[in-house]
């Protein structure tokens, strides 16, 4: 059964159902066919009449899908080997801080991206 089909069968039951039975036996089957196709016109065009927003757990979805895989395409940080902290002594004190490279983070994009939004 194609789309028009669909909608031409939805349109003759409603008016049998509406007691306008008797007007479908005065309609050609092309008639029948032309209303079904109209109304399958104006399903499709529902959205600009009558205005719904997409939904935010749409746009959510698709940011904590990037951000995932963002985070599996990171590799440890090469220069404080992962842990995310420099350690080296200068002269008599032992500096402790956050790597420079990574930010703390112990990981690193390979293309040197940042992290999504």
């Amino acid at each position: 059964m194609t789309r028009d089909e669909y909608y031409q069968e939805s349109f003759e039951i409603a008016m049998d159902e509406a007691g306008c039975g008797h007007l479908l036996a005065q309609m050609t089957p092309e008639q029948r066919a032309e209303i079904g196709g109209a109304i399958a016109g104006s399903v499709e065009c529902e959205g600009m009449a009558f205005y719904r927003p997409e939904s935010p757990l749409i746009g959510e979805n698709d940011r904590l899908t990037r951000k995932l895989k963002w985070e599996r395409e990171l590799d440890p940080c090469g220069v404080c080997h992962g842990s995310g902290r420099e350690k080296y002594n200068t002269g008599p004190w032992a500096v402790d801080t956050s790597c420079y490279k990574c930010h703390g983070q112990g990981k690193i994009h390979p293309l040197g991206e940042r992290e999504p939004a």
